[in-house]
């Protein structure tokens, strides 16, 4: 309990937070304040300050205007008229939602298990309700003495839409990553549903990014605060572009370097075979056996395994988006975020026994890219900025190779 004899957020949280990071992270507290009255008969005041950005956002007017305490008198009134998109905040209760499966170790909903029952999670504020469950459950749990259980959201048999479980991605790995570890998905995503991508978006746009036009101008001056020449960016494509603020969903993504930069364009060198040499070899290798097996024959030549893909453009900062200044443009480079660290690929690096077969995140894969096919790019920047604190996998093996190719030179010469 808060020291004021009032319920604070970190009273239920797994792990305690300094800061409000995330426009979710409010949502989660105003719906703990919510289920804290209703629920314990106890008042709650947030206890803990906002990150300013977040002050701006539609999150937090809503929060506000619906009787969120920070600790200190605010004219809720100001707010209302703040709040654009009202149908996506949930303002209801969880009370009477039926759960498929109810346990001190797991909780499983599904709208298709009781249909009459939940349909109140079920509207155009859906993505807000799952954070209201989460919050009702974390009460539940205070209440009990128990720990939080394992959440799981939808079945099989559900189809999740567009941005149905938006704010409890971003709760789970952005800001303080409440979240983390909480929930699980269980439903079946959507045709194109790329629901890092949206919790990507979406978290930024809390931040009061991503979520309107910019003009070349403004797109220049980020890209000189932000960019040199020799800088790694990823290079994606975007399909679905059309009029509104739609997400739209990625197409393509490859590692860049960025030549040169003017006010007018930006000229870059992006990779479409995201491979070393050694992984090519072993990927065509595998294909060629499976076509000897299947046809008696390859079609595969000497140029296959040698061939690597460089592709050089110019765009327009018109039809560029530039990291965080992009909208609706159909080409966006963007940095390396700790979010990306989910995704990544296989690759196969020397061993002095053979080789491994590892996965690495999108980060790893780069760097090991850039290395191993000696590609032109501030690598000191590079190392500076995105690996701090570790050493790259790829020059852990490359080392490995070299003191074991330095031992057998040196048990030659003996």
């Amino acid at each position: 309990m808060g020291a004021t004899g009032f319920l604070n957020i970190n009273d239920f949280l797994p792990r305690k937070i300094k800061r409000i990071l995330s426009g979710s992270e409010i949502l989660l507290a105003y719906e703990l304040g919510k289920y804290a009255k209703l629920m314990l008969d106890r008042d709650f005041v947030l206890g803990v300050p906002i990150e300013r950005d977040l002050t701006k956002s539609e999150a937090y007017s809503f929060a506000i205007a619906n009787g969120l305490d920070l600790g200190f008198t605010v004219d809720k009134s100001r707010f209302t008229s703040h709040i654009a998109k009202q149908k996506l905040y949930f303002t209801g209760t969880v009370e009477g939602v039926t759960l498929v499966k109810d346990t001190p170790e797991e909780v499983v909903y599904d709208f298709n298990h009781d249909p009459l029952n939940n349909r109140v999670m079920h509207g155009d504020s859906r993505s807000t309700a799952y954070v209201s469950l989460l919050a009702f459950l974390m009460v539940r749990a205070y209440q009990r003495g128990e720990a939080m259980p394992k959440v799981v959201f939808g079945t099989e048999t559900y189809s999740q839409k567009e941005r149905e479980y938006v704010d409890i991605y971003i709760l789970a790995g952005y800001g303080n990553k409440i979240a983390e570890d909480m929930f699980a998905i269980g439903s079946k995503p959507a045709y194109g549903y790329q629901p890092e991508w949206e919790a990507f978006v979406m978290y930024h746009r809390q931040l009061g990014h991503m979520n309107r036009e910019y003009s070349p101008e403004e797109k220049f001056k980020y890209l000189q605060s932000t960019f040199q020449p020799g800088d790694v960016v990823l290079r994606y494509m975007r399909s679905n572009i059309k009029e509104g603020e739609s997400i739209f969903q990625l197409d393509s993504c490859f590692p860049a370097v960025i030549q040169s930069f003017d006010k007018d364009e930006v000229r870059l060198v992006y990779y479409p075979f995201i491979q070393t040499r050694l992984t090519r070899d072993k990927t065509l290798s595998d294909l060629e056996e499976d076509l000897k097996d299947d046809y008696g024959t390859s079609i595969l030549r000497d140029e296959d395994y040698a061939r690597f893909q460089e592709s050089r453009e110019t765009l327009s900062l018109h039809e560029l988006g530039v990291d965080l200044k992009t909208f609706r443009e159909q080409f966006l480079i963007l940095r390396f975020y700790d979010s990306m660290n989910q995704d990544g690929s296989d690759q196969y690096l020397k061993t002095p026994t053979g080789y491994d077969r590892l996965f690495m995140t999108t980060l790893e894969t780069t760097y090991a890219l850039l290395e191993d096919r000696e590609i032109w790019y501030d690598k000191e920047r590079f190392l500076s900025q995105y690996f701090k604190k570790t050493k790259p996998v790829y020059d852990e093996y490359r080392e490995r190779m070299s003191e074991h190719l330095a031992s057998v030179q040196a048990a030659k010469e003996q």
